[in-house]
């Protein structure tokens, strides 16, 4: 008698553990997380200038060696922003999850300057520009891959608000922000170490509108290596 109570308890203590296994993967990726992360920013802005910065520009010509009249520049700069994340995961069938999120950083990137015009004994005309106040919004489709792992895409809406400074020859700048807008797209995996414990690994590619004024347009793009460590309820 007491060997078979043995094996019925043997038995429904196996059962318990596989279906909580089975819970566990199932519920992983599901439900509400907060993370926290760090990325890797390479950011860069396009710069073309306009006809009224050649006809400014031209009442120096005496004093300027090089004039760059609408030619684009790129300048590329390193960051290292850390970000906070809120998303929702929801099974979409047994292999397939969904995710919405939305992302805010605290970098404030600065995009380097442009020298529009070098100088010959006075200041060069420079354009600096930088961008800060950035967030997104994001839709992840994923695929399960094992009992851990989840592959997906990432489409995201992103905001940002653009900083610019123009140093003039004669010593006056002047100053213009803006609100760029842009999208975004990437791949990223997500590993589940326990069912609330995950961590994310992903890169992506934005790039904003253009931005124009009287001396010229604005294009910043950004590519980002992101890895976020967080918690799921």
């Amino acid at each position: 008698m007491n060997q078979k109570h043995t094996i019925r308890m043997a038995a429904l203590t196996c059962t318990l553990l596989a279906t909580t296994a089975v819970q566990a993967e199932e519920a992983s990726f599901i439900g509400p997380s907060i993370a926290l992360g760090i990325s890797s920013v390479k950011g860069e802005n396009k710069y073309q200038s306009s006809s009224v910065i050649s006809k400014e520009m031209a009442n120096y010509s005496k004093y300027v060696n090089k004039l760059d009249i609408n030619d684009n520049f790129a300048q590329v700069k390193q960051h290292s922003p850390v970000s906070i994340d809120l998303s929702y995961g929801v099974p979409l069938s047994a292999k397939l999850v969904g995710t919405v999120g939305l992302n805010h950083d605290f970098g404030n990137y600065g995009l380097g300057s442009t020298t529009i015009a070098k100088g010959k004994g006075i200041p060069d005309t420079t354009l600096s520009s930088s961008l800060k106040k950035h967030w997104s919004v994001y839709l992840s489709p994923g695929l399960r891959i094992g009992d851990r792992w989840l592959a997906y895409a990432k489409g995201s809406y992103h905001q940002a608000q653009g900083n610019y400074s123009l140093a003039k020859m004669d010593k006056t700048t002047e100053s213009e922000s803006y609100t760029h807008h842009g999208l975004g797209y990437g791949v990223g995996a997500a590993f589940a170490a326990t069912r609330n414990i995950e961590a994310r690994m992903e890169v992506e590619q934005v790039k904003f509108n253009t931005q124009s004024n009287v001396y010229g347009s604005v294009t910043p793009k950004m590519t980002r290596a992101n890895l976020l460590v967080g918690y799921r309820f």
